[in-house]
């Protein structure tokens, strides 16, 4: 009994120290927040203003990343993401999209989800029109070697517009 007691204290004491990741103080938190909510400033302004180069710039240069657009089409690594970001400019003409309360959860030191409602105001090339709001969701991850945060995944979904019965 004494030895399976102990055991089990130093099984417990074992995984308290083999924890993975450093816990962040609120004052870490704080600041990691703040320069995630500056990307996301800078990401909004340059999706707004058409500034693809800058566009280009905020997200994770790395195979893994994953980006759906409102339209639902989506890109697969860096590669896509470039096309995507050209064709998505060549049919749009104007957009407006305006993140409403955004929420940044810092899983960790170096993962961050920011998740809001938005509204998206799309005048596309051929004249047609798409207004609405929706659902984003960006995972941010820090780079190891330069500390910068930048986009691991974007969803951006759209609520389907209600049409208005006239009975």
């Amino acid at each position: 009994m004494r030895w399976s007691t102990l055991c089990v204290v130093l099984l417990g004491a074992a995984v308290v120290g083999c924890e993975s990741a450093p816990r962040l103080t609120q004052q870490q938190r704080a600041v990691e927040e703040q320069f995630i909510n500056n990307r996301l400033t800078a990401w909004a302004t340059a999706l707004n203003n058409g500034a693809q180069d800058t566009l280009i710039g905020l997200y994770d240069p790395s195979p893994q990343l994953k980006v759906v657009w409102p339209d639902g089409r989506s890109a697969v690594g860096f590669d896509e993401l470039e096309q995507s970001i050209a064709d998505t400019y060549d049919s749009w003409d104007m957009v407006n999209y305006g993140p409403i309360s955004p929420q940044v959860d810092m899983v960790g030191p170096q993962v961050a989800v920011v998740t809001f409602r938005h509204s998206l105001d799309i005048r596309f090339a051929d004249t047609r029109r798409q207004v609405g709001s929706g659902h984003t969701t960006l995972v941010f991850v820090k780079g190891e070697t330069d500390g910068s945060w930048t986009i691991r995944h974007q969803h951006i979904s759209v609520n389907p517009v209600r049409g208005i019965s006239g009975r």
